[in-house]
């Protein structure tokens, strides 16, 4: 924090903490202290280039903003905020988000466009209360089809200006329309289903034949097991001798007589 900031305020009656435009580039370690008393915190437009694991503390907090700062990477403990409604990081340095952010199961807003976002996480789909997704002016080459799973919920999603590879997802012409957005996305996910169906099966399949196999080999082993019994048998027989003798005698004789 720099020295010349005045001293860090208490959240007012209603549990909003401001502390916007102060140039800061570490919170106060004192704010993840007021856990019982913040509900709304306000860090944009300062120079953080990290947000502390220690904000998972703040346990009532319903709105965060973390805006306009230097933030590459959101902490993992962001996931136990249950409370959590608005989620503002946009206008960062971001490359993902966590995928323990599917756990905010309170979350309706999500803004985070300005950022560098490659990949957004399938835990997406877990958010049944969003309605407000905006990813617009990143670096993203596809959505996580899973935004399907919510599309009752979703009224906004806009992602408009990212990585051209998008564009065989999601035509440019429609990014910034929800409706569509949502349509291909849903055909994305059937899609997804259906293969994920279609390998289970082979996966199945595949252990029905190893199956099979094992049995043949058990079966093939028995029978050689068997056979080789058999002519054990045959040989150490003390009349096997004796006896084909006789049979051939026996045919022998049959051929020669003549009845008359």
């Amino acid at each position: 924090m720099e020295e010349f900031d005045e001293l860090v305020p208490t959240a007012d009656a209603d549990g909003a903490l401001d502390l916007s435009h102060r140039a800061w580039k570490e919170v106060d370690e004192v704010i993840w202290t007021m856990g019982q008393e913040v509900l709304r915190l306000s860090l944009s437009y300062n120079r953080l280039a990290t947000l502390p694991s220690e904000v998972g503390d703040l346990k009532l907090l319903r709105e965060l903003d973390c805006s306009c700062n230097l933030i590459e990477a959101l902490p993992t403990r962001i996931g136990v905020l249950r409370h959590l409604v608005k989620l503002k990081c946009n206008g960062n340095r971001l490359v993902e988000l966590p995928e323990e952010i599917g756990a905010c199961s309170a979350l309706e807003e999500l803004l985070c466009s300005e950022n560098r976002l490659v990949t957004l996480p399938r835990t997406l789909g877990k958010l049944h209360r969003l309605e407000t997704l905006l990813v617009q002016n990143n670096e993203l080459e596809m959505l996580p089809p899973t935004l399907a799973d919510i599309r009752s919920t979703l009224r906004v999603v806009n992602c408009r200006n990212n990585h051209p590879k998008l564009a065989s997802m999601i035509p440019p012409k429609i990014c910034g329309d929800t409706h569509l957005i949502l349509w291909v996305l849903q055909l994305h996910r059937e899609n997804e289903t259906e293969c994920m169906f279609i390998l289970e099966c082979a996966d199945q399949l595949k252990r029905l034949r190893d199956i099979a196999h094992q049995r043949n080999l058990m079966l093939a082993a028995q029978l050689q097991k068997a056979n080789d019994e058999r002519r054990d048998l045959l040989r150490n027989s003390p009349g096997a001798g004796g006896w084909l003798v006789c049979r051939q005698q026996l045919l022998q004789q049959k051929k020669g007589c003549v009845i008359s």
